[in-house]
């Protein structure tokens, strides 16, 4: 496997990855947003991404089918390290979705 953090491999035995100190627990995703505005998607991708938060979305497959409608809730998934720092960048965004 390959830690998520540096893209060494990481040694599953371990509770550390051995080249950038990541904790095997901090490999969990959590929900960090919930969504189904196309406008609040974007900013939050561009929040994340200019914070060097690494994320993934889920749910994001029938907006590619549809953009630009409310049809589907889109979740912004993060490591478990970054989740109090994520949740306080997206706070704003996340009271007016």
């Amino acid at each position: 496997m390959k830690c998520p953090n540096c893209k060494q491999k990481f040694d599953e035995s371990k509770e550390f990855c051995q080249h950038c100190n990541l904790k095997k627990t901090d490999l969990k995703l959590v929900t960090v947003l919930k969504t189904s505005n196309p406008m609040t998607i974007s900013f939050a991708k561009s929040i994340l991404q200019d914070s060097k938060i690494k994320f993934i979305t889920k749910g994001e497959s029938i907006r590619a089918v549809y953009p630009l409608t409310n049809l589907g809730t889109v979740e912004f998934l993060v490591m478990k390290k970054d989740e109090s720092e994520a949740k306080n960048i997206l706070k704003e965004i996340n009271e007016t979705s």
